[in-house]
Order: C-alpha cells, then structure tokens, then sequence
C-alpha cells in the first residue's frame, strides 16, 4: 500500500511535534517534512515533495499565505490543508480562493485530521460542514455563484436524503456517521453520489444545488 506523504508547517514547535506524534500512529501516512517556516518548507519541496501539506497560514519569514500563492502560480499538484486558529468567513474563503484543499481549525480532534488527509487524496477536497455553510450564505447573499443545474430530475434513496439533510444542519461526518450509525468512509462515500447527481464539485456546491432546487430550506 502506498503511504500519503505529509508536509507539516508551523512555527509552534509543541503543535507541530503533536501532529507528527499523531500522524506516525497511522501505517498510511508518513511525515517526511517538518518545517517551522513557509521558506524552511519551500526549500524542503524541492527535492522532496509531499502528497499533502498540513500548513499554518500565519508564520514568520514566508507566511502560509505566500505557500499557497508560490504553489498555485507553479500548478503544483500537492494538495494543502490549512490548519489554522482563524476560523472568518473571509480568511477561510482566501484561503480556498488560493489553492487550499481542505480547511480545519487547530481545535479539530485527530480524527477530523485524519479523514480530511485521506479525502483530499481520495477526492481532492475535505471542507468542514459548518465551514461549507456559513462560505454558501456568504456566496449566495454577494451572488458569486450562478449554477448550472442538472436537466433530468434527481432522485435521492432514503439514505441520500437523511445524509443531505445533516450537511446542511451543519453536521460533521463523524456527527453524520454516529447519528446514523454508519462508518464514516460509507458517510463520506454517499456525500460523494450526492455531489455526482447534482452536479456540484464540493460539499458548498452540494448544498447550493440542493437549496436552489427545492431539496433543502436554510
């Protein structure tokens, strides 16, 4: 089995060791850059490029946010993740406006980091639900989304339904998933059906959809 190759960026050195002690508990992942600056880690990509970077947006030297515009102008295809202390509307839409994959608090439980890891690698994304939402009525009100929705009527099976309904109550998969009593990969795979039948490429797109045609009411 191939192991997801895992950069880590940021200058708090107790976080930073936290993290790696928590990631060399899985057998899939593995650590290879530790950085505690945006230019330690830039020098390190180089010549030994991860799958994944968890980064902080906010460190000395060269910033996270210099990280993910230096990636972004070479079509890099790491994948980043930003684990940040900031949780604002516009800090969290900056971010995935510039190449951020996935978006989590520094409070996020292990778990959390974990299923955001392998979603990004499996479907190129991982946004914490109650992020999705609170970006979606941000988009809707400034109007900066106009969807293209599918011609042919959708339908949903009864665990479609009930999945659908909890994203948009702001659920968590591992919420989703002890609420009905499912595993979180089955969770995530049935958020990934709902996506394809609408047409949406990410959890906001989701809910968007679903809201303009009916499905659910915020």
């Amino acid at each position: 089995m191939k192991r997801i190759k895992i950069a880590i960026a940021d200058d708090h050195k107790l976080f930073r060791k936290g993290i790696i002690s928590m990631l060399s508990g899985h057998n899939e992942i593995q650590t290879i850059i530790e950085a505690e600056n945006g230019k330690d880690l830039l020098d390190q990509l180089a010549s030994n490029p991860p799958d994944v970077i968890l980064l902080d947006l906010n460190m000395p030297v060269v910033t996270g946010w210099n990280v993910l515009s230096e990636l972004k102008s070479k079509n890099s295809p790491v994948k980043t993740i930003i684990l940040s202390m900031y949780e604002e509307e516009s800090i969290i839409l900056n971010a995935i406006k510039n190449g951020a994959r996935g978006f989590l608090s520094k409070n996020a439980n292990p778990e959390e980091i974990i299923l955001a890891i392998q979603s990004v690698m499996q479907t190129g994304y991982y946004f914490n639900d109650q992020t999705n939402k609170a970006m979606l009525k941000k988009m809707l009100i400034q109007e900066t989304i106009n969807p293209v929705f599918p011609l042919t009527p959708i339908e949903l099976n009864e665990r479609e339904e009930e999945v659908l309904r909890l994203i948009c109550d702001e659920k968590s998969t591992a919420e989703i998933a002890e609420k009905l009593k499912l595993g979180s990969r089955t969770v995530e795979l049935t958020r990934q059906r709902l996506m394809e039948k609408f047409g949406a490429k990410n959890s906001v797109g989701l809910i968007l959809h679903a809201t303009k045609q009916g499905f659910i009411q915020l």
